[in-house]
């Protein structure tokens, strides 16, 4: 199992839904269970740690610091908030009615990559 988390996250088990990509961003689709976030207003989203094919269980973080696939088409610094696109990656949060996941703890001037986020924690809509 990859531990893309610090000792000072909250981590909990879930049961794959679909098929999930490790550090993606999450969404529950039913108790217990999540499936790959692909809108900027899901509801109750997270970071998944592993890959996952459907009906595995998945650690995933539901707050506190862990690694994120990010996309940085729009240029991400540290600090600013972050919410999940399409794809499940975490991106700049540009308008108010995404629902906000994280916070960037460090930067990324363009591109994709797995950079280091705090989750903000249980998240409902």
């Amino acid at each position: 199992m990859a531990v893309a988390h610090s000792a000072n996250a909250n981590v909990l088990t879930f049961k794959a839904g679909g098929a999930i990509s490790a550090l993606h961003a999450v969404k529950y689709s039913a108790v217990d269970t999540v499936v790959i976030a692909t809108a900027t207003n899901a509801t109750g989203i997270y970071i998944g740690e592993d890959d996952a094919a459907s009906g595995d269980y998945i650690s995933v973080c539901v707050a506190g610091p862990c690694k994120a696939f990010c996309d940085g088409t729009s240029a991400i610094t540290a600090g600013m908030t972050l919410a999940p696109d399409a794809n499940g990656h975490l991106i700049k949060d540009v308008t108010a009615t995404h629902v906000v996941l994280a916070t960037a703890m460090e930067d990324l001037a363009s591109g994709t990559a797995v950079i280091e986020v705090n989750v903000n924690g249980p998240l409902s809509v």
